[in-house]
């Protein structure tokens, strides 16, 4: 008999006791205002998807970056790319290639470097790496010029550059030096 009211009582006690219900989807938890980082009055969904492109990151992943506090330490490589540069070859887009970290622009440099040896007549590549805050170039490139006129990190920037000076230049070359790519089309 005492087993019996033994299980009884541990069942009606542990049934009647409350749930603890969280108003949350999921039972998420519900994050304070206060230490939201964009006060819903000011939550404006175009630029941060604007700023999330801008760090080359997903929409979400920049929410959650936002939301952990991470976006300074995102903020302070935007915009650099580091490029090996050879400075004989300034001309050249195609041999300055730009990387996204320093480590892959040294590991380019290194491999391409060349011994000069001006006794034996090999001179090669001299690579340096630098920082860089463009993508896109865009060159005026015909026999007698080969030269910069524009630098900007977004393509379509690089192309209502070209779109603007198409009738003065028949000539305007937009290179891409993440991917090699050349884009030749004057509109």
């Amino acid at each position: 008999m005492n087993k019996i009211f033994c299980i009884v009582l541990v069942f009606v006690v542990g049934c009647s006791t409350p749930k603890k219900s969280v108003d949350t989807l999921h039972d998420y938890p519900v994050i304070d205002p206060s230490k939201c980082p964009i006060p819903l009055e000011r939550y404006d969904e175009e630029f941060l998807k604007a700023s999330a492109k801008s760090l080359n990151m997903r929409y979400v992943d920049y929410l959650h970056a936002l939301t952990n506090g991470k976006i300074s330490e995102l903020r302070k490589n935007e915009g650099l790319f580091f490029q090996a540069y050879d400075p004989n070859w300034a001309n050249e887009p195609s041999i300055n290639p730009i990387f996204s970290t320093k480590k892959e622009a040294q590991d380019y440099a290194s491999r391409n470097n060349m011994a000069t040896d001006r006794s034996s007549n090999t001179i090669g590549h001299s690579y340096i790496v630098r920082e860089v805050d463009y993508r896109y170039e865009v060159r005026i490139v015909n026999p007698s010029t080969n030269e910069v006129l524009y630098t900007t990190r977004d393509f379509n920037d690089a192309y209502e550059y070209v779109v603007e000076y198409s009738s003065a230049h028949a000539d305007l070359v937009i290179y891409d030096l993440k991917t090699g790519e050349i884009f030749e089309e004057t509109p």
